[in-house]
């Protein structure tokens, strides 16, 4: 059967399928307020795609607003009676707020980690934990193309010494400034300072 809705006035009714005058195509609805309007789930091939399947869901936008239906994952607190559905995805996962708010997941400035969820790669780790920044030792041994052999120059203070001949004693003084040298590497430590930066990144691009 096919309808034909060209210069349609009113709505025509096909039992649960509705075609309104402004356009509007509704399926288990009447008051169709799209273009297309589905009151209910969509089965597709299989798959079951229902909107209680969507909700929790995090996606990437090259924009810097978030579209409709969409919330920024900045960690705020929002309520549980006007985001229900989503409070019951993800319950206090992310924070469980006053008690009438409940978090969201505050992405801005992190890398998402996929849970390790028991493989042992990342392990001890609780779903939705937030782990610090770190940089692992390296595995392999450094080595220079000098060994670094060489002495330190150091200063003694004076000090007195007692000589005797056959004549009474007397005693003698050697001035402040001595210059000795340590034996060869000498115990001692550098300090090493600037170069790197404040954490260890991957080359990465900001998206909201």
């Amino acid at each position: 059967m096919s309808i034909s809705i060209d210069n349609l006035v009113g709505s025509i009714n096909y039992n649960n399928l509705i075609v309104d005058n402004n356009g509007n195509l509704g399926i288990g609805t009447l008051t169709p307020s799209q273009k297309l309007y589905i009151n209910g789930k969509v089965n597709m091939e299989g798959l079951l795609l229902s909107k209680e399947n969507l909700v929790g869901i995090v996606g990437y936008f090259a924009r810097n607003t978030v579209p409709e239906g969409w919330l920024k994952c900045n960690g705020a607190n929002i309520s549980r009676t006007t985001y229900t559905a989503l409070f019951n995805a993800i319950g206090t996962t992310f924070g469980s707020g006053d008690g009438s708010t409940f978090g969201i997941p505050d992405l801005r400035g992190k890398f998402i980690r996929g849970w390790d969820d028991g493989r042992g790669i990342d392990s001890g780790r609780s779903f939705g934990n937030t782990q610090i920044s770190s940089t692992k030792l390296p595995n392999n041994t450094f080595t220079t193309d000098n060994p670094g052999t060489h002495r330190h120059t150091s200063t003694q203070p004076g000090i007195f010494i007692l000589k005797r001949y056959w004549f009474p004693s007397r005693a003698a003084f050697i001035p402040n400034n001595i210059q000795q040298n340590t034996s060869l590497a000498g115990s001692h430590s550098h300090t090493i300072t600037g170069g790197g930066d404040a954490e260890t990144r991957p080359k990465n691009v900001a998206l909201l």
